[in-house]
């Protein structure tokens, strides 16, 4: 990802004349092991970009997985629902549900800080 952003920032520069990065601080990674900051993570990605106003409800944002969790439609072969999907309930169609709602409570201010 960082190489990504490096080679991104250089062509920008190149084609627009400046230079400097253009992202702010430095591209950062964290290991997943507990289950429960799974849940949340899960949560905040998905709804960053209603919380950003980009859109109105979770399902109008097309780049996000959420429709993906939330209905048995079929879902990308490197896309894996599963384990998050069964930390809600081992019955697909209760935990979709599950996970709809779960998404749908706003998480509190210092949970959020925490991710």
């Amino acid at each position: 990802m960082q190489s990504m952003q490096s080679r991104y920032a250089q062509c920008i520069n190149l084609k627009h004349e400046r230079v400097g990065p253009l992202f702010q601080g430095r591209y950062k990674c964290r290991l997943v092991d507990v289950d429960p900051y799974a849940l949340q993570l899960t949560r905040y990605i998905h709804r960053n970009p209603l919380e950003g106003s980009c859109v109105k409800s979770l399902k109008e944002y097309h780049w996000s997985s959420y429709n993906q969790y939330v209905s048995p439609q079929a879902k990308p072969s490197w896309l894996k629902t599963e384990f998050v999907l069964n930390q809600f309930h081992e019955d697909p169609s209760v935990a979709m549900a599950l996970f709809k709602d779960f998404h749908h409570i706003n998480p509190p201010q210092n949970e959020i800080k925490r991710l």
